[in-house]
Order: C-alpha cells, then structure tokens, then sequence
C-alpha cells in the first residue's frame, strides 16, 4: 500500500514536467518563426591555423550575416571552417554563401 501512495503522488509531478516540456516546445517554434537567418555573408577576417600533435590545420572564415529577428536586421558573427580551396578562392570582402544556416 504504501509504494501505491508514492506512485500517486509522482503523477502530479510527471504531469507538470510534460506540460512544461510542451510549452518550452512551443516557445521554441514561435522563436524560429520569428527568426530569419541570412545564408549569404560578408567575410570579415580569415585564419589558417597550422596543425600541431594535438589539432589538425584549420582554415577559417569570419563572417557577418545580417538576420531578421522580430523584423529587425541584427549581426551575427560566425568562424566557419572551410577547405582550403575555398581559403585561397575568397577574400575578406567577398560574398560567402553558408546553406547550413538555412533555418
């Protein structure tokens, strides 16, 4: 009998987690709706790290997006790593296209 009232009194407590994991669900939705992300950007530095016996080189580029959020522009900066025939073809200036932002 008593392991019964424990379970009873678990029941509220699932339910209130469930209620909330389906208003952060929701809440999560509504902030994507309201956030366009731009998949074309402006490099702003590039980097090339040599590799040690730790890392592997990396090949970085800097790049400012201009996002609508809530219907406003806003700048996000982003280092994506990118492949070395990429580092040598772009200059800082240049477009760079980022599909993996596609929202």
């Amino acid at each position: 009998m008593i392991f019964h009232e424990k379970n009873n009194s678990l029941i509220p407590l699932i339910i209130f987690m469930i209620m909330m994991c389906l208003i952060m669900s929701t809440m999560n939705s509504f902030l994507k709706s309201t956030i366009s992300y731009s998949t074309v950007g402006t490099i702003i530095d590039k980097e090339y790290r040599k590799s040690t016996f730790i890392t592997h080189q990396r090949y970085q580029f800097k790049v400012s997006f201009i996002d609508k959020v809530g219907g406003k522009d806003e700048e996000s900066v982003e280092w994506i790593d990118v492949t070395p025939t990429e580092y040598e073809n772009y200059d800082i200036g240049d477009k760079y296209e980022d599909s993996s932002r596609d929202g």
